[in-house]
């Protein structure tokens, strides 16, 4: 067997599209769905799209399954889906169920239903979390690994849900209004050692990736914690790791003939633009990957979301400024920091990380407003270089 191996899909296609007799010059294409500038899902459509390449199969392989990921695969004409790290034994059946090759062993009358063992998190679970833009990139990825999840702001109301419901798993925010996530932990854990709530994980969210916070999230009752923002595959190994998993049997998707090809085949989107060197475009393709059609409508929904956000916020920090209020410049600027930090505005998020620091440590905060001049216009940069990109 002859192997080649590209690092891009624009590679990829320039290669499947060499001059030759009229025919594929390959067999079979095994194409991951995370790659810079096209993901799988666009190139795999691409390639069913060209007449002289439609007929070659796909075989797509994934590091996190995402709900309804394989059913748009088989879509898009992939003939084949794996979830990373992937066995021997696995890839093996897949790549003959796609190339119609038949064992010894499985020659029979019957229809070949080779079938691959997948990963399905059924997890009910607490987000708190009062950053509406990390809320919604977290709830989506959670959904997406198959859990149900419910949604709080603060540590009160995160209290007043494990008493209603029960859930297989909490993930807390640290740094919260009303009340934060170490008060509400610790109140937990004393509610649990009284008998009066059941026993779960409680996962810690913190923005502040430092020994201190780390050791007072232990100390608080948290079995665990991720740094934000953190990727897809990061949370769904910590879910795995303190929640109990089920294992569904799927049939691996046939390929889809010439005509469903067609009927099946949409226009690729448009590659995103550039957004400039102020914006971390891995972070907004992290987002972007989690859409499992493959185009921009979640990622277009969490930049305006956070456009949105960061304006309110921005008045709150003037506000807190002028009236020289230190506490709530301190939150206000760390849910900016955090929200920021999600989009990929990493140069904004830094500003914030340092008047965050300064008003937490420093009793003569200097409220004159110098620092507020640079995370506004920071702040106008970054929009400019978002909204270029929402076009």
């Amino acid at each position: 067997m002859s192997v080649d191996a590209v690092a891009s899909a624009l590679s990829a296609l320039e290669l499947l599209r060499k001059p030759g007799d009229g025919q594929p010059l390959y067999n079979l294409v095994i194409i991951d769905m995370k790659m810079i500038g096209m993901n799988g899902l666009e190139l795999g459509r691409r390639i069913k799209a060209d007449p002289v390449l439609a007929q070659i199969p796909l075989v797509m392989v994934t590091s996190t399954q995402l709900k309804d990921e394989a059913v748009t695969a088989k879509k898009a004409g992939f003939a084949a889906y794996l979830v990373k790290p992937i066995r021997k034994a696995d890839l093996q059946h897949s790549l003959l169920n796609a190339l119609r090759l038949d064992s010894a062993a499985a020659v029979t009358d019957k229809p070949d239903l080779q079938h691959s063992i997948s990963t399905t998190l059924t997890a009910h679970i607490l987000l708190a979390e009062d950053n509406t833009v990390n809320q919604e990139v977290a709830k989506y990825m959670l959904e997406g690994f198959g859990c149900t999840v419910d949604v709080v702001c603060n540590g009160l109301e995160a209290l007043q849900a494990v008493a209603r419901n029960a859930y297989h798993l909490v993930l807390m925010d640290c740094m919260m209004p009303e009340m934060d996530g170490y008060t509400a932990t610790a109140t937990i854990r004393r509610q649990q050692s009284l008998g009066q709530l059941p026993a779960f994980p409680i996962v810690a969210l913190t923005a502040n990736a430092i020994e201190g916070d780390r050791e007072k999230c232990l100390i608080a009752g948290m079995d665990d914690y991720l740094s934000k923002p953190f990727k897809a595959e990061s949370l769904q190994r910590m879910i795995k790791m303190w929640v109990k998993t089920s294992t569904v049997i799927m049939p691996n998707a046939p390929e889809l003939d010439a005509s469903n090809a067609a009927l099946e085949r949409t226009a690729p989107p448009e590659p995103p633009k550039s957004t400039g060197s102020i914006i971390n475009k891995a972070a907004l393709d992290m987002i972007r990957d989690l859409d499992s059609d493959g185009g921009n409508d979640l990622l277009q929904r969490i930049i305006r979301l956070y456009l949105s956000s960061a304006d309110t916020l921005i008045e709150s920090l003037e506000r807190a400024f002028g009236m020289g209020e230190i506490d709530a410049i301190r939150m206000a600027s760390h849910t900016l920091k955090s929200s920021s930090s999600q989009v990929g505005a990493d140069g904004l998020a830094e500003l914030c990380r340092e008047v965050e620091n300064e008003a937490r440590n420093h009793h003569h905060f200097d409220v004159s407003g110098k620092m507020l001049l640079h995370v506004k216009q920071e702040f106008i940069n970054t929009r400019v270089a978002l909204e270029a990109y929402l076009g």
